[in-house]
C-alpha cells in the first residue's frame, strides 16, 4: 500500500508540536521585553541619586551662615516650580536647582549673579527626570533634602540630612 499524504494524527502531531515550539518562543520574547522595560525604568530612576548628589554636595559647599541657601517656589506662566538657590563659597554665583512638576524634570543651572534671582527656567542641564517631589528644608544648620521619582508604577524615594561644611 502506498500512502500519499498524511493522516490525521501526523497532522495533529506536527500542528501540536509547531504550537508548543511558539509558545515557549513567545513565552521567551516576552518575558525579556518585560526584563527589558524594567531595565529601562530602573535606569531612568536612577538618575535621581544623581541629582541628589549634585544638590547634597552643593548645599554642604554652601556657608553657615545663612542666605547662601534660599528655596521658593515659582508659579509663573502656570507651571508649579520649585527653585533651590545655593551660593557655594569656592565659587563666584550661584547655583540653581529647578524642580518643574509640570515636566517632572529636575534641573541644574549655573549663574554668575551676585544675588539669587530667577535664572532661566528652561536653561540648565537635566539631572533627572520623572520626578514627582522635591523637598528641602532647613533647620538650624541642618537640610533635610527628600527627592520622589515615578516611573510605570515603580517609586523612588531618597532623603538625607545635609550640614553646611563651610564658616
Amino acid at each position: 500500500m502506498s500512502s500519499r499524504g498524511l493522516t490525521l494524527i501526523e497532522v495533529l502531531v506536527a500542528t501540536s508540536i509547531s504550537s508548543l515550539v511558539l509558545l515557549i518562543v513567545g513565552g521567551l520574547y516576552l518575558a525579556l521585553l518585560h526584563i527589558d522595560r524594567r531595565s529601562q525604568t530602573t535606569r531612568d530612576l536612577g538618575e535621581i541619586s544623581i541629582a541628589m548628589d549634585s544638590l547634597t554636595t552643593s548645599l554642604r559647599e554652601a556657608s553657615r551662615h545663612g542666605g547662601d541657601v534660599v528655596v521658593w517656589d515659582d508659579s509663573a506662566g502656570g507651571r508649579n516650580r520649585k527653585i533651590i538657590a545655593v551660593m557655594a563659597r569656592r565659587q563666584i554665583g550661584w547655583t540653581y536647582f529647578i524642580y518643574d512638576r509640570g515636566r517632572r524634570e529636575f534641573r541644574r543651572v549655573e549663574s554668575t549673579d551676585a544675588a539669587p534671582a530667577t535664572p532661566p527656567l528652561d536653561a540648565g542641564r537635566v539631572l533627572a527626570r520623572n520626578v514627582i517631589g522635591v523637598e528641602v528644608t532647613h533647620e538650624d544648620d541642618l537640610y533635610s533634602v527628600r527627592l520622589v521619582a515615578e516611573k510605570n508604577g515603580q517609586r523612588i524615594r531618597l532623603q538625607t540630612q545635609v550640614w553646611p561644611r563651610n564658616e
